[in-house]
């Protein structure tokens, strides 16, 4: 395949991008929150919030069941959050290349696959939590437990339609700063079509950060709107680091290239493999 880039290794084993996932179940519960009251939350860091005319940022609680994939299996929970990438919304990357995708940043992340997190703070430089996240699958439900740290953070229930098609492959760039070098991740994803009823969703809330992200951001109420997936799949492209110098500005050598990213405080990667 001629895209196929060999980022390094983690743990002895190669991280190859395009990375694939082949199966997963994907709920997303979408709600318009005020800007202000977003950015008293989670500081904006590089990239600021995009809101509409009314001040309103989309922001999403995703969460994600990937049963099948390149990197293992794993669950993940957070908080995505549409981003105005880079001066002016143009991000500047060898080649002259300007993403069409949604833009957006993820917050306040948790996974529950150890190697899973690795890969997402080294390779991919998305800073977050490895914690604990069930997700059990009933005839007509779906119930997803959050924690992290030995506290419970999150418990999701929703109602479980009969699986749909897949909906169509839709595009997101994720912007990521960590270790103060910014990139964009390209994901594809096959669309999560079945709408659910959002006054049948439970949310409960504990302690933890996503906890209280979602808590002090008024998300324990019904969402806006809804759609769950079953069966879906999804391509995870090369990172490449962006160029956010003002325009005219010389672009650096060679943007794609990464400086090694500070160490995690709790030390958790046994070992790691720079940008080739």
């Amino acid at each position: 395949m001629s895209d196929r880039h060999v980022w390094g290794m983690i743990d002895a084993q190669p991280i190859v991008f395009p990375a694939r996932v082949h199966e997963s179940s994907v709920a997303m519960l979408r709600y318009r929150v005020p800007g202000e009251a977003l950015r008293a939350v989670v500081p904006e860091e590089v990239f600021p919030f995009a809101a509409d005319d009314g001040g309103l940022v989309r922001v999403t609680l995703l969460l994600a069941d990937y049963r099948s994939g390149d990197w293992g299996p794993s669950a993940y929970a957070g908080l995505t959050v549409p981003v105005v990438p880079g001066i002016a919304g143009v991000p500047r990357v060898p080649g002259g290349d300007v993403p069409s995708a949604a833009a957006i940043q993820l917050c306040r992340g948790v996974t529950n696959a150890a190697f899973t997190d690795e890969v997402m703070y080294w390779a991919l430089g998305l800073s977050g939590a490895l914690g604990e996240l069930d997700v059990t699958y009933r005839p007509d439900h779906v119930a997803v437990r959050v924690g992290s740290g030995g506290d419970d953070e999150l418990f999701v229930r929703l109602p479980r339609p009969p699986a749909a098609d897949a909906g169509p492959v839709i595009q997101a760039d994720v912007y990521t700063s960590a270790g103060k070098a910014p990139r964009r991740v390209r994901y594809e994803l096959e669309a999560p079509v079945v709408p659910l009823a959002p006054e049948s969703i439970v949310i409960e809330t504990g302690t933890g950060p996503l906890a209280d992200t979602v808590r002090a951001l008024g998300l324990t109420r019904s969402p806006d709107t809804c759609n769950w997936g079953e069966r879906l799949g999804m391509s995870i492209h090369r990172p490449h680091q962006l160029d956010l110098s003002p325009p005219g500005a010389a672009a650096p050598a060679d943007a794609r290239r990464t400086m090694p990213l500070p160490a995690r405080q709790d030390q958790r990667a046994t070992s790691y493999g720079p940008w080739p």
